[in-house]
């Protein structure tokens, strides 16, 4: 004779339901496009960003030429 697992399933779901883990469900593609083109659009602003501040920095520590010639 096997072993019965089925009141340790038993358990187990009524675990999973207290957890609110029992309806766990994966996007659909469509879904995952969204997010995967939401992901992107915020990455492209971010790194715009760093660039921006990158320059923001750059031209406090190195005045540009003109300026320095102006002065």
């Amino acid at each position: 004779m096997g072993y019965d697992k089925r009141p340790a399933r038993r358990r187990l779901g009524r675990k999973l339901r207290r957890s609110g883990l029992d309806a766990f469900a994966m996007p659909c593609y469509g879904d995952v496009e969204t997010i995967v083109r939401f992901e992107r659009f915020v990455k492209r602003n971010l790194y715009r960003a760093f660039d921006s501040l990158e320059r923001i920095r750059l031209a406090r520590i190195c005045p540009e030429s003109k300026d320095a010639a102006s002065s």
